[in-house]
């Protein structure tokens, strides 16, 4: 834990300064050579440290320069873990061993790669479909794909007490600026939705009583409920959803 401040030509830089930073030796989150000279600091200690900032630095002014840091050992901590036992086992899972707690991470790791790779197969695959497509997207459907995002963007940060206005102001954007950073992926998503229903339709793709069912059972048991459960409380809506959920995964077949 230390305080430091950088100076550069004796002048403090901005971004340079800060109280009580607790830096995780390893971590290699300063810039290269930082760490090695802070190695062996004991509280109370303080020292200055010559650094030069790599040539490829972000912040154009210091890119290359060569800069001071006057640090301050504040504190000195040592990360302690656990023994890796059939008691942490139990600690941290349902499972009374570790051999059986082991072997279910090993299962959601190999079912977590095995969705990604899923994943990626389909998104290029509808990428290259979409390569090969001529479609007239009208601007409208672009601009609700990009409300879409906003509104879920400002949903996430509402979870942890931002507004969107004050995003905006941290980050020195406007609305129209944020729009036009989706407005690519927007176009994508759009164009994606568009081939794939022309392929449903192409293809006389529908969705049987027993799919839709099966689909809603995967995600009743996402979200640890009853399948039974979770149809009382869907809405006409919510079922045609996951009927175009069926559709479109066998026009992705």
């Amino acid at each position: 834990v230390m305080d430091y401040e950088g100076v550069k030509d004796g002048v403090p830089f901005e971004g340079g300064s800060a109280k009580g930073y607790e830096l995780a030796l390893g971590s290699h989150t300063f810039i290269p050579g930082f760490e090695e000279q802070v190695v062996g600091m004991k509280a109370g200690e303080e020292k200055t440290i010559d650094l030069t900032f790599p040539e490829d630095y972000h912040a154009k002014d210091l890119a290359g320069q060569p800069v001071q840091f006057k640090v301050k050992c504040v504190e000195v901590k040592e990360k302690k873990v656990p023994a890796i036992d059939d008691e942490f086992a139990k600690d941290v899972s349902e499972f009374d061993t570790l051999a059986d707690y082991r072997a279910d991470v090993e299962k959601r790791l190999n079912e977590q790669a095995k969705n990604a790779a899923e994943n990626e197969r389909t998104d290029k695959l509808i990428e290259k479909v979409c390569a090969n497509a001529t479609v007239e997207i009208p601007q409208p459907m672009i601009e609700r794909q990009i409300d879409q995002h906003i509104n879920e963007m400002a949903m996430r940060m509402s979870y942890q007490g931002l507004k969107l206005d004050d995003f905006l102001k941290y980050t020195g954007q406007t609305m129209e600026q944020l729009r036009a950073g989706y407005a690519e992926n927007a176009k994508k998503q759009v164009l994606a939705e568009v081939v794939l229903d022309a392929i449903r339709t192409a293809e006389n793709l529908d969705a049987t009583e027993e799919e839709v069912d099966a689909e809603i059972a995967k995600y009743a048991e996402s979200a640890e409920k009853s399948a039974e459960d979770i149809k009382k409380t869907l809405s006409d809506s919510d079922m045609e959803y996951f009927k175009e959920l069926v559709k479109t995964q066998k026009a992705i077949d």
